[in-house]
């Protein structure tokens, strides 16, 4: 029969065991976590106020929304930085002031895409980015109408010890209309993929149409492979294709012949 002291030794020890496996898997997890809290919390950007809501606000004399910002910061191999503009309902602004409600900020995310280079990404809920010189004088701002900043990617390079001159451009997803008529801009509305230079001019759109999975730079920044699901695509096997974006021509090419060969190989099922 064990003894007493055998029993809590066995307990003790299991408990730590528990702990140590635990905080692994909550560290893990923590990113991801506080991406869904973030957007599903109360605390979650009310998005830009448009439509009728908007519409309803003017007549009563109301104001709805704000915008908030932190301090400038630096744009990866450059000399220029950026301030984002985000938007908060005023609302929101007096439970956050009155403990009500926490206010969390989605961290950024370093990734290092498959065939890519690693870029610093931001979820954002943005109205807008602010570019500034070196000397904090005004270059630009990103959008020149109403719009919500979902993502940016800045692609950078840790193993240089100087400048990446290569690094030319900085990518963003934007919502420009409120696709699903919920009388906001949010990220649940239709994205399109966007580039710029450093200097935030020449907002150019890639993408138009497509439900955008993911991006990345290859060949020395020069091109932007997107995969992508066609948009409406809602079937339970949708298939992910794939484009590939020059950023000096400007123009897009589909990987129609990786296309038909996923074909030929999905028809072997049925075969």
């Amino acid at each position: 029969m064990l003894s007493n002291k055998f029993i809590r030794i066995l307990v003790v020890a299991n408990g730590l065991i528990f702990l140590i496996v635990g905080s692994i898997a909550l560290f893990r997890l923590f990113p991801e976590f506080i991406r869904d809290l973030s957007r599903n919390s109360l605390d979650e950007p009310a998005g830009v106020i448009v439509g009728e809501d908007l519409n309803e606000a003017k007549k009563n004399n109301l104001a709805l929304q704000g915008i908030e910002y932190e301090s400038p910061e630096r744009v990866f191999n450059s000399t220029n930085f950026y301030l984002r503009v985000s938007v908060k309902s005023y609302d929101e602004a007096k439970k956050i002031d009155t403990g009500e409600m926490l206010l969390l900020e989605v961290p950024p995310t370093q990734q290092v895409p498959p065939g890519g280079y690693p870029f610093y990404g931001y979820e954002t809920h943005d109205m807008n980015i602010v570019f500034l010189d070196e000397n904090h004088e005004l270059i630009t701002y990103l959008l020149n109408k109403k719009g919500v900043v979902t993502k940016m990617n800045m692609p950078v390079n840790y193993f240089e010890s100087k400048p990446d001159t290569t690094i030319k451009n900085i990518t963003y997803k934007i919502v420009f209309e409120d696709s699903n008529k919920d009388g906001k801009l949010d990220y649940e509305d239709d994205q399109n993929l966007y580039i710029s230079n450093l200097s935030g001019q020449d907002l150019t759109q890639i993408t138009k149409g497509i439900e955008i999975e993911s991006h990345h730079f290859q060949n020395d920044h020069k091109e932007i492979f997107v995969e992508y699901y066609e948009q409406g695509d809602d079937s339970e096997y949708r298939r992910k294709k794939f484009l590939i974006y020059n950023i000096a021509t400007k123009t897009s090419r589909k990987l129609e012949s990786l296309e038909k060969a996923l074909d030929k190989i999905e028809a072997q099922l049925v075969n």
